[in-house]
């Protein structure tokens, strides 16, 4: 339900997100689902449903466990490259859920058309177009922090 709703959350009588006082969320249109960093690593899920404020707290992605991998055989010039992204948390559970701020970055001759796509299952495609033969690279982080296998190096044919 659109509207503007106080959200605090406190753990052993600390505020870990907002204040107590003004800390709110708007919703405008629709309102499904909001994500927020609310500790270092958990994310909070703020979901609307029946007019009530679901609450819930999970683990969020932790870089050094994560990993990607290359889906695409032999990767080839002026084709699309793909690579799969897995995040796992700091328990070593695998995510089921998105809202981690992955980037991926490419490197290479002529990297082109590059692309992270969330897929809100704890899996992240990326995908790029090498447009010429070469090495290429793919810096993947969480922050600052590389994920465990990154940067993969590629050999475009």
């Amino acid at each position: 339900m659109p509207g503007d709703y106080l959200v605090n959350i406190a753990v052993f009588g600390e505020y870990i997100f907002g204040d107590g006082f003004n800390s709110s969320i708007t919703c405008r249109k629709y309102c499904l689902a909001l994500f927020v960093h609310v500790m270092p690593h958990y994310l909070a899920i703020f979901s609307l449903f029946h007019r009530r404020i679901h609450l819930i707290l999970i683990a969020a992605a932790d870089a050094s466990k994560s990993i990607v991998h290359l889906e695409t055989a032999n990767p080839r010039a002026n084709t699309t490259v793909s690579l799969k992204l897995t995040a796992v948390d700091s328990d070593g559970r695998l995510r089921t859920s998105g809202g981690d701020d992955f980037e991926a970055q490419v490197a290479g001759p002529e990297p082109k058309d590059s692309l992270l796509v969330d897929q809100s299952d704890g899996t992240w495609r990326i995908e790029f177009v090498p447009g010429q033969p070469g090495t290429y690279t793919v810096n993947i982080t969480l922050g600052t922090k590389h994920v465990s296998n990154s940067p993969l190096s590629l050999e475009v044919l």
